[in-house]
Order: C-alpha cells, then sequence, then structure tokens
C-alpha cells in the first residue's frame, strides 16, 4: 500500500476499533480496487463496526459486496479517464502556445488567460 495515511487509518482501526467508521464515499477513500477490498476484507473481520457513507451504502449482504467490488473498479477507471483527460488538455493548450500552470514570478495572469510582466513593484 503506497498510502501511508490509509495505512495508518487501517491499523488504528484494529488497534482501537471505533462504533462506525464514516467516510465521505468510496471514491474519495480508496483510489485503487485493491486498497477498497482491503478495508471490505477488514470490516467483514469486524461486524461490529458500522460502516456510514455520506453518498451511497456499505452492504454487507453477497450483492452489496458485489456492488462494492464494481463501484470500486468504477471509480478506478473514472480516476483514471479524467486524468488523461486532463493530461490531454494540458498537453493541447500547451501545443498551441498556450500557457499551462501557474504563472511565473514577475509575470501577471489576466481574465483572459494571457500572461504579462507584471511592471508593479515589489512591496516591501
Amino acid at each position: 500500500m503506497q498510502r501511508p495515511e490509509l495505512k495508518r487509518f487501517l491499523e488504528r482501526l484494529q488497534a482501537d476499533p471505533p462504533t462506525v467508521v464514516a467516510v465521505y464515499d468510496q471514491s474519495r477513500t480508496f483510489r485503487k480496487p485493491a486498497e477498497a477490498l482491503e478495508f471490505l476484507a477488514l470490516m467483514e473481520r469486524m461486524p461490529q463496526i458500522g460502516v456510514a457513507l455520506v453518498h451511497g451504502r456499505f452492504d454487507r449482504s453477497p450483492v452489496g459486496e458485489f456492488a462494492y467490488t464494481a463501484l470500486a473498479a468504477a471509480h478506478t477507471m473514472e480516476r483514471k479517464m479524467t486524468a488523461a483527460k486532463m493530461r490531454d488538455a494540458i498537453r493541447y493548450n500547451a501545443a498551441q502556445g498556450e500557457m499551462v500552470g501557474q504563472v511565473p514570478i514577475d509575470y501577471r495572469g489576466a481574465k483572459d488567460f494571457t500572461v504579462s510582466v507584471d511592471e508593479r513593484p515589489l512591496r516591501q
């Protein structure tokens, strides 16, 4: 597991089990299906812990496990497709000669996305 915060979270769940684990939604909590399935396996071993999601629900039935697993894969696909679209848009804009990324120091960005040298004196 490459996310140290998630690893610490799962370790804390085992060391001092809470009554409920509340998360926003599955797609914001786990970035890969393996992470979601590791959490699912832990919750199967700890049925006394409730799981609450702001968006969605956690169902311990066989159908719920299937839906949870399928959603984990779908969320990963959606995240990767969005990243690819963003990467492609940045490459396209750069190829068109547009500046991408942050405006450099001593330059100023305008609402029309043009960039010019900032002639204002630096504040002291």
